[in-house]
């Protein structure tokens, strides 16, 4: 998520970006559009090439030629229908998170992703967009990441929004196992420590972290058993080499 808004960034504060997109003259004339149209195709290809990035959207003023090149450029029309418009305008500014694959605004995607928007003002009216940058990324992308947080075969790493829906998970088979679903959560009181927890009557350690800007939590669940057999080999290790060390001494 650090290379999403990263990009994002970058892309909101390229200044060869916002001179194409965001103009201080009203004399913008069609022959630099043209030429402006292929210096954007550029850098956003550029962006989805060099990030593991599925598609990079550009929603710009509906007055510009180029508003609508049939692909990854659109007019503001476009934004203002999109399901996110208003929660994004209320954020003036700051990075919105769409996880609802019905939300996100890329057509003939294969598979569910997760967009990441924010929005440029006008310079000379603050109250107005100049443009909004989307960036999606696959949601299964987000998921070989979660796979490397598993602390063993049995346990299952997962994403929650704000509303405890998830978002992405190392397993959805393990996950349905387990009976985590929207309706109830596990409550834990720690961040970033082991919890032991009782959930539908197995015993489990459970660890959170919520991710900074996005109000999402990263959940891990781990059954008791996994947990306390990979500390009691730790701990017979720690033995093992204190004795060795004792012996050489």
């Amino acid at each position: 998520l650090d290379n999403l808004t990263e990009t994002c960034n970058e892309l909101i504060l390229n200044s060869t970006l916002n001179g194409m997109l965001n103009p201080e003259n009203a004399g913008y004339s069609r022959m630099e559009q043209f030429s402006n149209l292929t210096t954007l195709r550029q850098i956003l290809h550029g962006m989805e090439r060099q990030q593991d990035i599925y598609r990079i959207h550009i929603y710009i003023d509906d007055g510009l030629i180029y508003s609508n090149d049939g692909g990854t450029i659109h007019g503001m029309t476009m934004a203002r229908s999109a399901p996110w418009w208003d929660a994004l305008m209320q954020l003036r500014g700051k990075f919105l998170f769409v996880t609802d694959w019905a939300q996100v605004s890329t057509p003939n995607a294969d598979e569910p992703l997760i967009s990441m928007l924010r929005t440029m003002y006008q310079r000379t009216d603050y109250t107005l967009p100049a443009f909004i940058v989307q960036i999606d990324i696959r949601r299964s992308e987000l998921e070989k990441t979660l796979r490397t947080a598993d602390f063993s075969e049995g346990s299952v790493t997962y994403l929650v929004d704000e509303n405890g829906r998830t978002i992405a998970s190392s397993s959805w088979e393990k996950q349905a196992a387990m009976k985590l679903d929207t309706a109830q959560q596990p409550a834990l009181a720690a961040q970033n420590t082991p919890e032991q927890i009782v959930w539908r009557q197995e015993k489990f350690v459970a660890l959170q972290t919520t991710l900074a800007g996005t109000g999402w939590r990263m959940m891990t669940m781990i059954p008791h058993d996994d947990y306390y057999s990979a500390v009691d080999s730790m701990r017979a290790r720690i033995i093992q080499l204190s004795a060795v060390v004792l012996m050489l001494g």
